[in-house]
């Protein structure tokens, strides 16, 4: 369980490392650059909540200490990719042209 969860947190931010400064590449003002910037942290969260549903739905078939260690692993890992997303949401705020 720890392995898949840590596995897609590191594809996913793989991709949006990937995704980020072609995207930024596109934008020519700020405003169009910060929405860009918000869309791609939209999509991080959701992308976040789907792996967490998926975990959880996957934790529930077990029992006992498995499914409670699951469901903490599957909590953190939703927990550690909002920050990620934030985090990648304020560098890429950062990086959008001044006017």
């Amino acid at each position: 369980m720890k392995r898949i969860l840590a596995t897609g947190a590191l594809a996913f931010a793989l991709a949006f490392t990937a995704i980020a400064p072609t995207a930024m590449a596109r934008t020519e003002t700020r405003k169009e650059a910060l929405k860009v910037c918000h869309d791609l942290y939209l999509q991080s969260i959701k992308t976040a909540d789907d792996s967490y549903n998926a975990a959880v739905k996957d934790a529930k078939t077990k029992t006992g200490k498995e499914r409670k260690d699951a469901m903490a692993a599957a909590a953190k890992a939703r927990q550690q990719s909002k920050m990620t997303a934030k985090d990648s949401e304020k560098q890429c705020i950062g990086k959008a042209p001044k006017k």
